[in-house]
């Protein structure tokens, strides 16, 4: 899977040149992320300019959460797969000032790598994705996947300041 930076603001997934899902953000300063992945429409919504908090929904309704913890740099994504189920939990790990993400699953052995590398010309990120653990359904996967950029998102602009 293969990650492409449209602009600054617009990240298409793509593989084997199919387009497989799009992570929008509306503006620099925008509390919502817009994407359209296979099931529908996501939305992630921050809980607030200050908040370390966002909510994902799937065609409006709820999907999950993403927390971090800006002491320790933990970074949990929970997902509601399935609608009368627990979420499940993953974790996004990385080094405080890296730019290589793994994705943890809950019994913490890792399904995908993300690595972020800067464009100072065009003053944004371009992205790797490296699944480790293939999921059995590609939907999910690719919906994860956009979580977890999302999230590696999150903890660059964290670390920039």
């Amino acid at each position: 899977m293969m990650v492409t930076t449209l602009n600054s603001k617009t990240f298409r997934l793509e593989k084997n040149k199919r387009k497989l899902a799009e992570l929008r953000f509306p503006s620099i300063w925008s509390q919502r992320v817009e994407a359209e992945v296979p099931n529908g429409e996501l939305e992630i919504l921050s809980g607030g300019s200050m908040s370390n908090k966002y909510h994902y929904l799937l065609n409006e309704l709820d999907r999950g959460t993403l927390k971090v913890n800006l002491w320790s740099g933990k970074t949990i994504l929970e997902v509601y797969w399935k609608e009368d189920e627990a979420p499940i939990t993953y974790r996004l790990k990385s080094k405080w000032t890296g730019s290589k993400f793994t994705l943890l699953d809950e019994q913490k052995q890792a399904l995908l790598i993300i690595k972020a590398k800067m464009s100072w010309r065009k003053m944004s990120y371009r992205f790797e994705l490296e699944w480790i653990k293939q999921m059995e359904d590609e939907d999910q996967a690719v919906e994860l996947a956009v979580y977890a950029l999302h999230a590696a998102k999150v903890k660059l602009a964290m670390q920039s300041g």
